[in-house]
């Protein structure tokens, strides 16, 4: 996807599932869009709206999360969870 044509549909998305876009969200998001793919701030709009925690920060953290851990369609892995109780 090119940059120009996900933009509007990012924006978009977030006031249909989110709420209003104000212009520091707005900042917030193209400042995302600089450092996660533009599929994973789709994704993480859409959890966060299935989840019903409707916030950027929410959206943020989802974001973070998947950066720092992985993104694998929101399931940790199972080498993760069992290598916790080794």
């Amino acid at each position: 996807w090119e940059a120009e044509g996900v933009l509007p549909s990012i924006y978009s998305l977030y006031e249909q599932n989110i709420g209003i876009l104000t212009p520091i969200i707005g900042e917030q998001i193209g400042e995302a869009e600089e450092e996660y793919p533009a599929v994973w701030i789709i994704d993480a709009i859409k959890e966060s709206a299935s989840q019903n925690r409707r916030s950027w920060a929410y959206i943020s953290g989802i974001l973070k999360r998947w950066q720092r851990e992985g993104k694998n369609d929101g399931k940790p892995s199972r080498r993760t969870s069992k290598s916790r109780y080794i």
